[in-house]
């Protein structure tokens, strides 16, 4: 495959299957095709009838056209079918994979169709434990913002991959890449760690946002983790650069073994891109910025948190790599509208705000808390919690209660054990430990069964002026809808 633009007629040839087809990663890959005119299908394990397809494309309104099957015989699913995309999620002796591979259809898992698909691009690759999709969503703004200004002869946007989905957008992918230097295209790709993906990425600039003990199932040790770091930022091109986190000693250590050029960002004197906070204006962060010698000015981002002024120090640099002016720059993360489940504000029903977040990690939870603590100062602050994998949860679970504990009630969730075995008892014992911890510090916290019995509790002790806080990296997002139904079919009975 030679890269994101091929003709049309060719393109127009090919037929896509996409195993594990309902996850994020997925959903860019498919946008991106979907841009070429490539005719696709999907299929996903979580579809077992139609309405789950159904209540999957209701959950995610902006899904590309791809068919989605279910309980389609692998003969059905491979009929016409020219290559394959395959999720991490799914295991390598799936049925209709190892009948693909027989049959001699090039399969390419989700990165390395990533990867063939940007050939022709200038790569930057975002990666690192936290702060990812808002990082690689704000880069990719600012540059589409310096297209817009006229900065380009060409009518291209640049192209994006990342896992979460932009509001105003409403999408996690585009195909299409802005002119760089001497006619390169540019494409910012969010690049993860699970299962050493991000080491079949090339990257010409790499930012590392931070690295944390995370994935237990696929790094046991933290060696491991540190060294998969360092294999991903040793791919960088030897004339690119190596955008790290001057506050995260491991993010420096992994660095420095690339030998790589560094730039250096953070809040100490150490960093080459510097950022100073310097409050709040209008509902926006201000935050100075700093380039070496020279202090540039300084920025203001709509989205709230310090962790997000970090990130969009972040993007600063990467820009500034990329020969766009600061003065574009500022206008552009002014005007960044976030990241769908990173702190996004849902509504207001019946005088509750509710704030939805991805975080599924003891820092990102207790970041998100804070913030919301920030930003409703006086507010009572529900917060809604389903732990992700058996592994992390087990290893966090003092950490998970320390930053629960910032909340005046806390409602747990079973731990939702993806990718793993557990049984359902466990994953309730296992959540069943935090709440008990909790309760023993004197926390209000309670551990129910599923969703329905959320949104129960939430009716049944919420007060006009809480905030709830939902959070997880499962189907927290999804208690925000049917709250919201079940206020209009209240209000209409």
């Amino acid at each position: 495959m030679d890269g994101l633009h091929r003709p049309e007629s060719e393109s127009s040839t090919q037929f896509w299957l996409l195993l594990g087809a309902a996850g994020a990663g997925m959903r860019a890959l498919s946008e991106i095709l979907g841009d070429l005119k490539i005719s696709l299908r999907g299929t996903d394990q979580r579809f077992s009838t139609p309405s789950d397809i159904e209540d999957f494309r209701s959950g995610c309104p902006g899904y590309p056209g791809v068919l989605l099957t279910c309980g389609a015989s692998r003969d059905v699913l491979l009929s016409g079918v020219t290559h394959v995309a395959v999720s991490p999620a799914v295991p390598s002796d799936d049925d209709c994979l190892v009948a693909a591979r027989r049959r001699g259809i090039p399969v390419f898992s989700l990165v390395e169709a990533v990867q063939n698909l940007t050939e022709s691009s200038y790569r930057v690759c975002v990666a690192g434990t936290h702060g990812k999709s808002t990082t690689t969503a704000m880069i990719w703004w600012v540059a589409k913002h310096w297209m817009d200004q006229g900065s380009t002869s060409s009518p291209q946007v640049p192209g994006l991959y990342c896992g979460g989905e932009l509001i105003g957008l409403g999408r996690h992918g585009v195909c299409c890449a802005i002119a760089h230097d001497e006619g390169k295209r540019v494409s910012v790709i969010e690049s993860c760690e699970y299962r050493r993906s991000f080491l079949k990425l090339s990257p010409d600039i790499a930012v590392l946002t931070g690295v944390d003990r995370d994935h237990f199932d696929c790094f046991p040790s933290e060696s491991e983790e540190q060294r998969a770091f360092e294999g991903f930022l040793s791919r960088v091109s030897r004339s690119g650069a190596v955008i790290v986190n001057s506050d995260c000693p491991r993010a420096i250590e992994a660095a420095l073994a690339s030998d790589r050029r560094l730039v250096r960002v953070g809040w100490g004197s150490e960093a080459d891109v510097r950022g100073s906070m310097l409050g709040n204006a209008s509902g926006c962060l201000r935050v100075g910025v700093r380039h070496r010698t020279a202090d540039l000015g300084e920025i203001e981002i709509s989205i709230p948190g310090r962790h997000n002024a970090i990130n969009a120090m972040f993007a600063v640099a990467a820009c500034l790599e990329l020969g766009i002016p600061f003065s574009v720059i500022r206008s552009g993360i002014r005007g960044f509208p976030g990241v769908r489940r990173r702190f996004e504000r849902t509504g207001g029903w019946q005088g509750l705000t509710w704030i939805d977040d991805y975080a599924h990690h003891p820092d990102a939870v207790r970041v998100t808390l804070e913030t919301a603590k920030l930003v409703y100062p006086g507010k009572r602050l529900v917060a809604v919690f389903e732990p992700h994998q058996m592994s992390r949860t087990q290893v966090f679970s003092s950490q998970f209660a320390d930053a629960l504990a910032i909340a005046d009630e806390i409602l747990l969730l079973p731990v939702l054990a993806a990718r793993e075995s557990a049984s359902w008892m466990d994953c309730c014992r296992q959540s069943g430990e935090i709440v008990s911890s909790l309760n023993q510090r004197g926390r209000r916290a309670f551990l129910l069964a599923n969703l329905d019995q959320v949104i129960g509790r939430i009716d049944h002790s919420a007060r006009p002026g809480d905030v709830v806080v939902t959070m997880g990296a499962g189907r927290t997002n999804q208690i925000h809808d049917e709250y919201h139904r079940r206020v209009f079919r209240d209000s209409a009975a």
